[in-house]
């Protein structure tokens, strides 16, 4: 597995992802796993922080898709912020760049 997740917190409400490698499916529990502890009860915006992802294929989009999901279970907001070029053009291809970038 070649990617590192670490938590920004950005206010009381607002928690970040922040990874860093490849967005796969070897890193696909890790980067599950780790929003569902960061991503607590109270957590009312949650945003994922792309900027360091160098690859992301199609498990890579369908944790995307789970974490939003999650998110309107609980009835807080998603957001993907600092998409690197190669992921920007991926959730443009796909149709969820208007729905997750902020």
């Amino acid at each position: 597995m070649d990617l590192a997740v670490t938590v920004r917190r950005d206010d009381d409400v607002t928690v970040a992802l922040v990874l860093r490698g490849s967005l796969d499916l070897a890193s696909r529990s890790h980067v599950v796993d780790a929003a569902r502890t960061a991503f607590a009860p109270g957590t009312t915006a949650r945003v994922v922080d792309l900027e360091g992802v160098t690859f992301m294929d199609s498990t890579g989009l369908g944790v995307l898709i789970e974490l939003a999901g999650d998110a309107d279970d609980d009835g807080a907001t998603f957001a993907v912020e600092n998409p690197s070029r190669s992921v920007q053009r991926l959730l443009e291809i796909s149709g969820l760049a208007e729905r997750f970038i902020r």
